[in-house]
């Protein structure tokens, strides 16, 4: 009984883990499509979409829950962090090329961390019954 809980855990992290490291890897891949697509000549910058996004008014059911305050902070933050996001996004079709394998190499390392430590769990555990297993005489 253990056993199997101790292997569907393992597989329920394993499924976790692709499905995050499978998001991050389209996530870049995205961003180099996006970065290679401003480079070309693609109308609007990160920073004219921001300065857009901080312009936009808050939705009305959401004014009583957000005060104004913080609406201006978080305008202020998107325009402050516009330049910053627009250099990351120029360097993204030289990175993505060798950060998309790099994240695929993590994910083995990560399996097979999941994999040796659901086996020694198992072993464990097996050992456990066997010890409380009664001997014959």
């Amino acid at each position: 009984m253990w056993q199997g809980l101790v292997w569907g855990v393992t597989a329920g992290l394993l499924l976790l883990w692709s499905a995050c490291t499978w998001a991050l890897a389209a996530l870049l891949e995205w961003a180099a499509g996006l970065a290679g697509a401003q480079a070309g000549g693609a109308a609007g910058t990160v920073g004219e979409a921001a300065r857009q996004a901080a312009a936009l008014p808050l939705p009305a059911w959401l004014e009583p829950w957000m005060p104004s305050a913080a609406l201006k902070d978080w305008s202020a933050l998107i325009e402050a962090l516009a330049p910053w996001i627009e250099g990351l996004l120029s360097a993204m079709p030289t990175v993505a090329g060798w950060i998309t394998p790099l994240i695929w190499v993590v994910w083995t390392l990560g399996v097979l961390a999941l994999l040796l430590l659901a086996l020694g769990a198992s072993l464990l555990l097996r050992q456990k019954n066997r010890l409380r297993a009664p001997q014959p005489a």
